[in-house]
């Protein structure tokens, strides 16, 4: 399996599954519920894998993509993306699903994922058309 094909499928589910939020009635708390759980977990698991997995390829690989100086400094970025991106995500809970405070701890963890992924998106970009020429 293509390692760039997978982070793209995985980065169009963890869109779905926000843009699935989106269209769930505010009053139908089990059906937000459901599918935050279901995307927190996704969240945290994709990013797991990626700490343990992906992350010590690319130091022994020792290169960095795009604009970042070097495989260091990639993936400590990335590591304190995660952390963002769990922090939004503890936030989330805090607040009882439909209410407005809720809508924004969502929104903020839309947030810090979309910066992410947009990040990783074009190191996958980068690295598909290095690996073209």
């Amino acid at each position: 399996m293509d390692i760039t094909q997978l982070i793209l499928d995985e980065h169009h589910e963890q869109r779905r599954l926000f843009a699935l939020l989106d269209a769930i009635d505010r009053a139908d708390v089990k059906a937000l519920e459901g599918v935050w759980d279901q995307l927190a977990s996704f969240l945290e698991v994709r990013a797991e894998a990626e700490e343990q997995h992906f992350y010590p390829a690319l130091l022994r690989r020792g290169e960095g993509a795009g604009d970042t100086q070097d495989a260091d400094t990639e993936t400590l970025d990335a590591i304190k993306d995660h952390n963002e991106i769990r922090d939004a995500v503890a936030k989330v809970v805090a607040h009882a699903p439909g209410t407005a405070e809720w809508l924004q701890a969502v929104s903020a963890a839309r947030l810090a994922n979309s910066d992410h992924m947009a990040e990783e998106d074009a190191r996958v970009w980068l690295t598909s058309a290095s690996t073209r020429q």
